[in-house]
């Protein structure tokens, strides 16, 4: 089937033996580990909509979107003390309503704080990864990226038991 990326969703269009399209968050796991047929949604998924229709969210996630997207272009620029000033800015902006102690909210939390421990990996501030890493792991803790980047750091620390926990 056809694959298209766009932003923070795949769209993938009948690759499951029919004409049905499908859309997935790009954070979560691919397409064809999913196997979730058309229509069905999962309790995150539900709740993920119902914040979105609340008052000042869109706008919100307008910004915090704003902060990962300039990030992510500092940090792909080897800027990493911009990236790190605009994820952490993305965070201050989810810790506040309307988006504090949302789906959404602890969805983008987990987003940032991974992309602030690859940042700090990327300067060598290995237990500062570390700790970014734990605090994805608060929220959401099989969170892969957070897993990996910790024992990441880990194992540059010289911590190999913890590496491979």
């Amino acid at each position: 089937g056809n694959v298209l990326g766009s932003g923070n969703m795949i769209l993938d269009k009948g690759s499951h033996g029919g004409n049905s399209v499908w859309l997935f968050p790009c954070t979560g796991p691919k397409e064809e580990d999913r196997g979730e047929p058309e229509g069905t949604q999962t309790e995150a998924q539900r709740a993920e909509e119902v914040e979105r229709s609340l008052p000042g969210v869109s706008e919100a996630l307008l910004q915090v979107d704003a902060e990962k997207s300039s990030g992510n272009i500092a940090f792909k620029k080897a800027e990493y003390e911009s990236a790190v000033g605009h994820y952490q800015k993305g965070l201050v902006l989810v810790l506040q309503a309307p988006l504090a102690g949302k789906v959404l909210g602890n969805r983008l939390t987990v987003t940032l704080q991974c992309n602030l421990a690859a940042t700090h990996l990327k300067q060598g501030m290995f237990s500062a990864a570390v700790g970014e890493c734990a605090r994805a792991l608060q929220v959401d803790k099989s969170c892969v990226k957070a897993l990996f980047r910790q024992a990441e750091a880990y194992r540059e620390l010289g911590n190999y038991s913890k590496a491979v926990k």
